[in-house]
């Protein structure tokens, strides 16, 4: 459920003053301000949580498809707060990340959890099984990420992707529109997928979604693999 409000709204001052000020300010300034301080507010949003207690990692579709006995691959786990939330549901669940540092973080954020440095598609090839792979926010960093979705189609039952969602604001079409730099949600990001482009290199990667779902700024899918 969403958020009710009175029809007469307290006034606020400051944001008064603001709307007054930038009221003739044009369009191409407006947006890339936009960009800025929602950057800020969702950076500080996540430092104000613990890992894993940010109401966007409240995340029941997540869980919806992850059984007792499943053994799970967080693949770029991150701070390790995914492989969290997944290990109160899983057999098992490992997270693998390239960054040293990140791993390490994960591990002293929940230490009864694997974690693991390295090269992923390596590890995937090993001769350790998983039912379910995880791709919470790994796919945008690639320079290949259609090449991965291939290459890991056939070893998982399961496969979870989430992404940031392009079109989830009218504003990104707008500043794409208009070529503006800003338009990208992170520093590191080789792509922003707009949904038609996701569903297609899904289908490409020879996966069935089975489940989808568009909320809080992200696209998230379930597909079946052929493991």
């Amino acid at each position: 459920m969403g958020v009710r409000f009175s029809r007469n709204k307290p006034r606020n001052l400051l944001t008064g003053i603001i709307y007054r000020l930038f009221k003739r300010v044009k369009l191409d300034t407006l947006l890339d301000l936009e960009w800025v301080f929602n950057r800020l507010a969702n950076e500080a949003s996540f430092d104000a949580y613990d890992p894993s207690e940010h109401p966007a990692r409240r995340n029941p579709f997540l869980l919806s498809m992850i059984g007792p006995q499943d053994r799970v691959l967080d693949l770029g786990c991150g701070n390790g707060a995914i492989a969290a939330i997944v290990s109160a549901r899983a057999a098992s669940v490992t997270g693998i990340d390239h960054d040293v540092q990140h791993v390490a973080q994960a591990q002293t954020n929940f230490p009864s959890i694997r974690f693991l440095s390295g090269d992923a598609r390596t590890f995937i090839a090993s001769d350790e099984t998983f039912d379910v792979l995880i791709l919470s926010h790994v796919l945008e960093h690639l320079d290949e990420p259609d090449s991965l979705l291939k290459d890991v189609a056939a070893r998982f039952s399961r496969i979870y992707i989430e992404v940031p969602d392009f079109e989830s604001s009218h504003l990104n079409l707008v500043r794409k529109e208009r070529g503006r730099r800003l338009v990208y949600s992170d520093d590191d990001h080789i792509a922003e997928f707009d949904r038609r482009e996701l569903a297609a290199m899904i289908e490409a990667a020879n996966l069935q979604v089975i489940g989808a779902e568009y909320v809080s700024g992200v696209m998230r899918f379930w597909c079946a693999g052929h493991a």
